[in-house]
């Protein structure tokens, strides 16, 4: 998807899907998840002192993302707000890893990944974990050759 790109119109298009509630909630996770991944060290974000509000808007929509319906947005929101250093929402994920224990297939629980979050904005690196198997795939039958 957008996951290769990290130009502000990138960023704008990432920000109306996962502010979007109607859109899947899987593509505005992936968009969530992307603007993390492609914003690390992005010097307008860290020092917004030039920016045209985009680094406010980032801030708020994965604030917005972190309370989503959808556990699949807030497990991404809440891997984006700690690769950005998002200090901000530290409320936020306290709640979330003291009562969000929904499982993302092939990762972990939201409340996992805000103990994580939680710990990393505390200086601590990131922890090692492996994702639980995903049942949710179903393999084809193996075709005749």
């Amino acid at each position: 998807m957008l996951r290769g790109c990290f130009d502000r119109r990138a960023v704008r298009v990432c920000l109306s899907v996962l502010e979007d509630l109607t859109d899947d909630a899987s593509v505005r996770a992936e968009c969530a998840e992307a603007l993390g991944y492609r914003l690390q060290g992005v010097s307008w974000l860290v020092a917004p002192a030039a920016d045209d509000g985009l680094a406010r808007r980032v801030g708020e929509a994965l604030g917005q993302g972190l309370g989503d319906p959808s556990a699949q947005v807030r497990f991404w929101s809440v891997y984006s707000v700690g690769v950005l250093g998002q200090r901000q929402h530290s409320s936020a994920l306290k709640r979330l890893r003291d009562s969000d224990r929904e499982v993302i297939p092939g990762m972990w629980s939201v409340a996992e990944e805000a103990q994580d979050v939680l710990a990393v904005l505390a200086g601590a690196p990131w922890p090692e974990r492996v994702g639980t198997p995903r049942t949710d795939l179903a393999l084809a039958p193996e075709q005749p050759r």
